[in-house]
Order: C-alpha cells, then sequence, then structure tokens
C-alpha cells in the first residue's frame, strides 16, 4: 500500500476515493444538511457581493422619499405559507404604492433591473426561503389545498422552482403542485443541480426564467379554483377576509 501511494497514480486514486465518498456523503445527506449549508453560505457570498447595490438602492430610496413625501417603507413583506405549514415573509423593496403605481424613476429603476429582489437574500440566509425549492404559496391559496398537496410543506419555498425543467407557458396549477410534491418528497442534489443549471442557460439564452410558471402567474389559485366552479363565492370570500390587511 506504501508503494502504491508512493506513485502518482496511487495518489490520484487516493484523492479521487475522497472526493467520491464526500459526495456520496453530501447526496445521502443533503436534504437535511447540506441543502440548508450551501444555501446559507451562498446566501452570505451574494449578499456580500451585491452589498454596493443594497447600498445604493437605500441612499436612492431615502432621497426618493424626501423629495416625494412618501411615507412608505422601502421594504415590503409579502406572507406566505412556509415549511412545515407555518407562516413566513418574503422580504421585497417596494417599487410601486398602495395603489399599485410605480414610485417614479426608483420604482422603474428598480423593475427594470429586478433589484428588487435582492432582500430575498437576507430571507435565505435566515432560513425563511431557499434558492431552490417549491413555490411560495399565499396564506389564502393554502387554506384550498388538498390534504395530499400539503406535503410540499415538508422543504422551504424557493426562489427557483422545479418545474423551470419541465414547465411551459401551459402549465396549470395541478402541474405546478403536483411537480412541487414531487420535489418536496423526493428531491435531492442531483435534483437541485439539474434545476439550476437548467435556470442558468434559461436565464442566459432568453433572460427570463419565470415564464414556465404558465398559467399559475395570470391568477392565485383560489381565484382559479373559483372561476372553474371548485369552491363557491361564499368560501372564497369568507377566507380572503380571513386573512385581509
Amino acid at each position: 500500500m506504501k508503494e502504491f501511494l508512493s506513485e502518482w497514480y496511487g495518489v490520484l486514486a487516493f484523492v479521487l476515493f475522497d472526493i467520491a465518498a464526500f459526495i456520496a456523503v453530501v447526496a445521502i445527506t443533503y436534504r437535511w444538511f447540506f441543502k440548508r449549508v450551501i444555501d446559507f453560505f451562498a446566501a452570505l457570498i451574494c449578499l456580500i457581493v451585491t452589498s454596493p447595490f443594497f447600498l445604493v438602492i437605500v441612499l436612492r430610496g431615502k432621497s426618493f422619499k424626501k423629495r416625494a413625501g412618501v411615507g412608505l417603507s422601502l421594504l415590503q413583506k409579502t406572507p406566505f405559507v412556509g415549511k412545515k405549514g407555518k407562516t413566513a415573509y418574503r422580504r421585497t423593496f417596494r417599487y410601486e404604492d398602495e395603489d399599485g403605481d410605480t414610485l417614479g424613476s426608483y420604482g422603474k429603476f428598480l423593475k427594470k433591473t429586478g433589484f428588487y429582489k435582492l432582500p430575498a437574500l437576507v430571507d435565505i440566509l435566515c432560513g425563511r426561503l431557499a434558492f431552490i425549492g417549491v413555490k411560495p404559496i399565499s396564506e389564502v391559496d393554502a387554506e384550498f389545498l388538498d390534504e395530499e398537496d400539503e406535503a410540499r410543506f415538508v422543504c422551504r419555498a424557493g426562489l427557483i422552482n422545479p418545474l423551470v425543467v419541465s414547465g411551459d407557458q401551459d402549465t396549470d396549477y395541478a402541474e405546478m403542485l403536483a411537480s412541487d410534491k414531487r420535489y418536496a418528497l423526493r428531491g435531492g442534489l442531483g435534483a437541485d443541480l439539474r434545476i439550476f443549471f437548467t435556470w442558468l442557460l434559461k436565464l442566459i439564452r432568453n433572460g427570463k426564467t419565470d415564464e414556465y410558471f404558465g398559467k399559475t402567474r395570470e391568477r392565485s389559485y383560489a381565484e382559479t379554483l373559483l372561476e372553474a366552479g371548485e369552491i363557491t363565492k361564499e368560501d372564497y370570500e369568507a377566507v380572503t377576509g380571513a386573512y385581509a390587511d
């Protein structure tokens, strides 16, 4: 053995074996440990790299508020149902007012560049979101999920959805929920690598990465059920009223 390791091919074999063993350990424990570790350090690195953009946005936002006399917070929190069915909040930079009007050139800048999404890195760092995971779903929509679809809550919601691999412009909620449930129950390191590189390729090719949500971008799950006659208007109004601000 000593003579074998003294040769270059012996050292190479030993290194390759260690690498393979490490990958195997990561793959086996990925869902329960390494996914969160990777998300944490990736978010931390991204926050360090994008910190100048955060500073520019905050300074520009405060300047706009002072000039326009706007009293709204620079950050907007959107509730969603996260891991274990608990309510969490996704943070974004506000680019519209309460009436849906863009906040001047400041809001246009955020919307055009997509920089309004940057605070999501903090949510990932804190464990509220993941880079890859099921689609964040509102509290209202969660109330209308079937019991079997609640399996999606065993994992964190993510910025990149598994549908990026198989979804298209005709994707509906049945397909989205089925895809999320499969990912939540069976997703692992191999699935995340495939999802990430598919997303990256689409981003490079088209510059757009959310078209795979298809019809689910047009209206909420609750609105879709109401339109299809699967729930009554009374049921819909009762739930939306319960979660109204």
